[in-house]
């Protein structure tokens, strides 16, 4: 018989290898759950309570340092862990709060070391209280649910978008995100969406409101779609022309499956051949075609220069947090700034290797304007002589208009389309080489 405890337990442990071991999520989950197995609906719970408390640890946070008044001892790092278990169950997911404060109390009780097993009366009482004043904390957040970002961004996006954009930012951060579908071919569109339920969006993507297990849909053993947010098919959708097509920092490969699917040559360009490998997995199950190299994108040289090029550049992947709520805790202002260098490097090798009238496509999936708009003009001011910017039309964004800037960069937002669920903050930009 399974113990009732273990899948708390679990995703305790994941927690802990992100938050004290700096793993992100999917590398915990495939430690914690892949060295200690659970069935179907277990393992959903726990990689529902994982991330929910991610999602929500800054809130979380802000609770605990309210309600222990003189914290948790640095010793008593298990402690911690069954505490922000224990409010996310609590505030944040359908559990009993008997059965959120049982379940956390009989964990500490069973803690290996006499420090954490010390603690039990504190969490009871700590958990007690938050059941008791749920309906108030709740409100709070409501109010102002920047406080479920990590510090440091809050402050950032604040300072850059404002509060009250900062604000609906945050609250689409808050739910789990829809499922977003890439079609091989838009005349699917029609039947796959009814097959599975799903939104058709502007863009062409479909959309799946409650997320299944994507392997189960219909279609998917076919290989008519492939996992994509909205946000990421822009880059493509903005790349002109049917010619041979060069996608730099190519995996995990959602782009380089789109560039397959219009038809032209790809050569897409990763220095991870670990990450190659799925990528070549996707192309085999769609059954497209892509020539995959395996080269350090800032030194490698293609055969013949190219007249299209995608830059799909490594970044803070900050405007991920709806599918991603470790990276505002994994991530630091001291990683943008070795980003920023390494997107320049990107940057200047492209403007070396493109042929004359050739066009790329700039992108991050970030939401701090040192990987985008200050990147982009660091690039004219360095090559503007020679390369010009291709503004972006409302015609090109059905239904995003209000994502182009004015200098028509995109700039998408996940409160974009909030109504709807939202989609992942992308920063694009465009350019072609003076003939």
């Amino acid at each position: 018989m399974s113990d009732p405890l273990d899948p708390r337990r679990r995703a305790l442990a994941i927690i802990d290898h992100v938050l004290n071991r700096r793993q992100t999520l999917d590398d915990a989950l495939e430690a914690v759950l892949g060295q200690h197995p659970l069935d179907r609906r277990d393992r959903a719970f726990a990689h529902a309570l994982a991330r929910a408390c991610l999602r929500n640890l800054g809130f979380i946070e802000i609770v605990l340092e309210r309600f222990l008044t003189e914290g948790v001892p640095a010793k008593c790092r298990y402690a911690a862990l069954v505490l922000r278990g224990g409010v996310t169950q609590i505030l944040f997911m359908d559990v009993p709060d008997h059965a959120a404060v049982d379940s956390s109390v009989r964990l500490i009780a069973g803690a290996k070391h006499r420090a954490d097993r010390g603690m039990k009366p504190v969490i009871n009482a700590v958990l007690r209280r938050v059941a008791r004043e749920r309906t108030e904390l709740v409100a709070e957040l409501e109010q102002d649910p920047t406080r479920i970002l990590a510090p440091w961004l809050a402050e950032r996006w604040t300072a850059t978008y404002g509060q009250d954009t900062t604000k609906a930012i945050a609250r689409v951060l808050r739910t789990e995100p829809p499922l977003d579908l890439t079609l091989r071919s838009p005349d699917d569109a029609q039947d796959l969406a009814e097959k599975c339920q799903a939104e058709r969006l502007p863009t062409g993507s479909l959309r799946i409101a409650r997320p299944p297990d994507v392997t189960g849909l219909p279609g998917f053993e076919e290989g008519r779609f492939w996992v994509q947010d909205v946000a990421a098919t822009l880059p493509v959708r903005l790349l002109p022309g049917k010619d041979a097509v060069v996608d730099l920092c190519a995996a995990p490969g959602g782009k380089t499956l789109q560039l397959a699917a219009n038809g032209a040559p790809v050569l897409a360009v990763d220095r991870s051949a670990k990450r190659l490998k799925r990528v070549q997995e996707n192309l085999a199950r769609t059954g497209l075609a892509a020539t995959l190299v395996t080269a350090d994108a800032t030194s490698w040289v293609p055969p013949v220069p190219p007249t299209r090029l995608l830059l799909d550049a490594p970044c803070s992947a900050t405007g991920t947090l709806r599918r991603h709520p470790d990276t505002g805790w994994l991530k630091s202002e001291a990683d943008i700034e070795k980003l920023v260098d390494l997107q320049a490097r990107l940057l200047d090798h492209v403007a070396s290797i493109m042929a004359p009238g050739g066009v790329f496509v700039y992108c991050v999936c970030s939401l701090e304007p040192e990987e985008g708009e200050a990147q982009v003009n660091g690039f004219l001011a360095r090559h503007g002589d020679r390369y010009q910017r291709l503004p972006v039309t409302a015609e090109e964004l059905p239904q995003l208009e209000t994502a182009i800037t004015v200098t028509g960069d995109v700039r998408t937002l996940p409160s974009h389309w909030e109504d709807c669920g939202g989609m992942d903050g992308f920063f694009i930009a465009r350019f072609q080489r003076r003939s």
